[in-house]
């Protein structure tokens, strides 16, 4: 009712509390959709770690992974249906545009694992839970298809405006696997000029190069969203605006503390992003740099 186009579910959107078997956690992803049945058709949901991480062993929760194939299954493939869509791959990252607005919304995983193999004791080789990065084919994807925004239109200099998220958008301690190649694109795209990049990762199978030249052509980047932390955060890097909002997994309910997600509302002619939020919390105001 009040015109908004998208709604991301930033990942882990199921219980996933580690000891849990894989039907039980499909399960989940099914009542998921069920509850958001009403806005689906503009949903765009973002793969967490926890979504598909379980374990059937004692004492090693998390520890087994659903397959990427199960993933897609259950996660992504009811996206495919509607319209203005487009998906790489494997399916697990796309991006959905909105051209009335100029707004390009990307959904990229984060927890792209080079496969899906198992060890002879049963567990995943990269088990979902802990790998946290972006692997060769989806950062090309993301080069080449996502950020090649629509020119702007003939007399205007009205740009296209990208948007991004992932389930972990901002970065802690923890190793996240060419997310310098991601940043590193995301800033030729918003200068308009070119950028080339080569990881050199602690895990080899995520390294990775990428090439890029946006020179004449690119758009605004406006923020890179996620989740993960279970609070709001705030990343400044080189420029390029990161955050997170809050999660409501914590919170009291009965009240109106009992939600937590928040609005956003872009403003592409001042550059600035209202986050106005819903439930626990408050309002939070930014600005994005633009060349």
């Amino acid at each position: 009712e009040c015109g908004i186009p998208y709604f991301f579910l930033a990942g882990d959107f199921v219980s996933g509390m580690g000891m849990i078997t894989p039907d039980d956690l499909i399960r989940e992803m099914v009542c998921v959709r069920r509850l958001f049945s009403r806005i689906e058709p503009k949903m765009l949901l973002v793969q967490g770690n926890h979504d598909p991480s379980y374990s059937t062993i004692p004492g090693h929760g998390y520890a087994e992974s659903l397959t990427t194939e199960q993933i897609y299954e259950y996660m992504f493939r009811f996206q495919t249906q509607y319209p203005n869509r487009v998906f790489g791959e494997d399916g697990t990252y796309f991006y959905a545009d909105d051209s009335a607005r100029k707004m390009r919304y990307i959904v990229l995983n984060a927890h792209d694992t080079p496969n899906d193999d198992v060890k002879p004791d049963g567990f995943p080789v990269y088990p979902k839970m802990k790998c946290l990065g972006f692997g060769q084919t989806q950062l090309r994807w993301f080069a080449e298809t996502a950020l090649d925004v629509p020119a702007a239109d003939s007399g205007t200099d009205v740009v296209w405006t990208v948007v991004l998220c992932t389930h972990e958008s901002v970065c802690g301690d923890e190793e996240y696997y060419n997310r310098e190649l991601i940043l590193g694109l995301i800033d030729a795209f918003r200068k308009h000029t070119v950028y080339e990049g080569t990881s050199d990762c602690a895990e080899p199978e995520y390294n990775a190069s990428v090439r890029a030249d946006f020179t004449g052509r690119g758009g605004d980047f406006a923020v890179w969203v996620g989740g993960h932390t279970h609070r709001d955060m705030v990343q400044n890097v080189n420029g390029i605006l990161c955050l997170t909002t809050a999660s409501d997994s914590f919170n009291d309910i009965g009240n109106t503390d009992e939600q937590c997600f928040d609005i956003f509302t872009v403003n592409k002619a001042e550059h600035t992003i209202c986050a106005t939020r819903i439930g626990r919390g408050g309002d939070r105001e930014f600005s994005y740099e633009t060349y």
